[in-house]
Formats: structure tokens, sequence, C-alpha cells
């Protein structure tokens, strides 16, 4: 009887452990690239604080080089993020080769000119990053997401990414006759602080800097690239030329959009 009660136990042993081993394996992380690009033009022209429409300063170049960000945050009860990667490209394309577990997650993408400008260790929480402040055009930047994208490898995702931000373009009713006039700059209630994921804007702070001095001949004061305040919420401004101050109290904005803001300062 001995002899037969280990030959039926050796077989149920096996086949034990075999099931165990099963179990613990986890799947392996599935390879792919997403093929992204940022959309240089604006929507639907501008908007204006003012009658008079000018394009003084330089648009972005399509060849320009941008530091792009993605990263990949689970979709559970705490979410986070699983992947964190930069790369290279420009304006009309940018490409990320990626390993992931197969299943869902949100796709989160920014661009920038990678001048320092903006924090992006985290795509939930970009910040300005420098101090003193900087503007002007290298403040220009791209985003966007993609909620609950079924990753399972290959070559089928892709994004645009639009601004996030407001461009602020302020200039003079007539060229300058005067050159080298001082100009400074308060904005006050203005975020800084961006999230890619739900697109808001938070951290409203009161920020004072200074343009480039004005130049004979031209029109321009200044430009800039400002995050959007949540809605019922307004930025104001404050600008002083030579020894000529206008404000806004409630100033225009709207992301991808551009409003200009003219009045005369000589």
């Amino acid at each position: 009887m001995k002899k037969i009660f280990y030959l039926f136990l050796l077989p149920i042993l096996l086949v034990g452990c075999s099931k165990e081993t099963e179990k613990l394996s986890e799947p392996s992380p599935v390879g792919g690239m997403i093929s992204v690009h940022s959309q240089r033009e604006f929507s639907d022209g501008p908007l204006s604080a003012s009658a008079i429409h000018s394009d003084v300063f330089t648009r972005v170049a399509g060849d320009a080089v941008l530091a792009y960000t993605f990263e990949a945050w689970t979709r559970d009860a705490n979410p986070r993020c699983v992947l964190h990667k930069t790369v290279t490209g420009t304006l009309t394309e940018a490409v990320f080769e990626i390993a992931l577990i197969p299943g869902n997650y949100d796709f989160l993408f920014w661009a920038d000119f990678g001048k320092g400008y903006y924090n992006t260790s985290d795509l939930r929480q970009i910040s300005f990053d420098g101090i003193p402040y900087m503007s002007g055009s290298d403040r220009d930047a791209f985003a966007c997401a993609l909620e609950n994208v079924r990753w399972n490898g290959g070559n089928g995702v892709g994004a645009t990414l639009k601004r996030p931000l407001a461009k602020l373009t302020i200039q003079n009713t007539t060229p300058f006759i005067t050159g080298d006039k001082k100009v400074s700059v308060t904005y006050r209630n203005v975020p800084t602080r961006y999230d890619v994921l739900t697109g808001t804007a938070s951290a409203p702070v009161e920020i004072r800097f200074t343009f480039p001095t004005t130049t004979t001949g031209s029109a321009a004061v200044g430009e800039d690239f400002l995050f959007v305040p949540t809605a019922g919420k307004s930025v104001s401004l404050s600008i002083t030329v030579g020894d000529v101050t206008k404000g806004l109290d409630v100033l225009q904005l709207q992301r991808n959009y551009t409003t200009i803001v003219t009045a005369t300062f000589e």
C-alpha cells in the first residue's frame, strides 16, 4: 500500500508547483513608438484689447528645436507616473520610443524651447522656473493629454500639441520717435503652475519685470506667453514706458490666441 501511495503523490506535487509558478509571473513591458508634433498656428486669429492688429514680432520657425517631455500615468485609485522621458524634436516631429506593461494609461506631453523657463519634472505640476522672471518668445510652449489610452505596443499612438498659453503683444499706437525708453511691466493674478492632464492653471502671483528698451521706428513694446486663469478669474496689467504708465484691470486672455494691447506711450 505504501508504494501505491507514493506513486499518486508525485504527480500531485508536480502539478501544484506548476500552478504556483504561473500565478507569480508578471506581464512584461511591450515596446512601441509615439509620434508627436506641435501646432505652430494660433486658433482663429488674434484677440485684441484694441482695434489695431500688428504682427510686430517674429513667428516661430518650423525647424525650431524643441525639448519634448512624455509621461505615462496609471488610471487606478492612486494615479502615479510610471514613465518620464524627454527627447529633442522640432515643431513638425518628435518620436518617443517607449516600453510599458500592457494596460490603460493617461499619456501627457509637453514641449518648450529648453531654455529653463519651465520645471517639467512633473507634468501634473509644471511651474515657472528661473529667477528673475524672463519674458519673450522663448516662453512659448505646447501641451497635450491623451486620456485612457489602451497600450499594447506598436506605432498606433500619435498626438498634436497645442499652446496651453496665451500670447500677449504690447505695442505703441505708432512707431516710437525716441528709442531706448525703459519698459517695466507688472502682472497681477497670473498663474504660475499648469496641470497637463486637467488643463488647469493655478498658483496665481504678482510678477514684476522689465522688457528690453524701445527701438526708434518700431511700435513694439514687448511680448510674452502666459498661463490662462480658470473661469471667473482674470489677470491685470500695468505697463510703464519711459515716464508714461498705462493699465488694464481685466486682461483678455485665451489659450492659443494672441491678445494685442495697444496704448499711447509717446
